[in-house]
């Protein structure tokens, strides 16, 4: 029987670190960030499309995208962001949807918009990554070089972490140390 679990949290929350986790114990994990790389790269369908939409501005001096000048681009105007998400989300969700039906046993869907783009309904439960926002601004910051305030830009295009908490069925709370995080996968996921 396949288990299905959605894995969501803000931008700095932690997500990654609990995909890498489960991926130790020999989860399937169905990355969407993963899957947005792939289909982006230069030559496929939604690289095309973008600097279709976007202009070349937003290509790097190797010719392939410029994710942080696009990022900073887009989620600092919404209807830019909403054109972005317009072109992305379609193939990535088509790619998971694929994926997940060819995978057996636990699998998790990773996806940082996994309510805004419904991958939700394909889920049996919903675990929410949670932090404090001092700690995920600082660790935005840190992972992705941008000011303060495109990092609140980005996370204000999100659900607020209260929203998640509130839809999901698993609040894994990341404030503390790593084995702590790791002990509550280890519950929720062997129960």
């Amino acid at each position: 029987m396949k288990r299905v679990i959605g894995l969501t949290g803000a931008m700095g929350s932690g997500k990654s670190t609990v995909s890498a986790y489960l991926r130790e114990k020999g989860v399937r994990v169905i990355d969407a960030d993963e899957i947005s790389r792939d289909l982006t790269r230069t030559g496929q369908p939604d690289y095309e499309a973008i600097v279709r939409e976007f202009g070349r501005e937003f290509l790097s001096d190797d010719g392939g995208l410029d994710r942080r000048a696009l990022g900073k681009s887009v989620f600092a105007d919404p209807g830019s962001l909403m054109r972005l998400e317009g072109i992305l989300h379609p193939l990535i969700i088509r790619r998971m949807k694929d994926e997940l039906e060819r995978a057996e046993g636990t699998v998790v869907i990773d996806a940082p918009l996994l309510y805004k783009a419904g991958l939700d309904a394909l889920c049996g439960e919903v675990w929410v990554v949670c932090a404090l926002p001092e700690t995920r601004i600082e660790r935005i910051l840190a992972r992705d070089g941008i000011t303060e305030e495109e990092a609140r830009a980005r996370l204000g295009s999100q659900l607020s972490p209260g929203e998640m908490e509130e839809k999901a069925d698993v609040v894994l709370k990341n404030g503390g140390s790593l084995e702590d995080l790791h002990k509550q996968i280890d519950e929720v996921l062997y129960g």
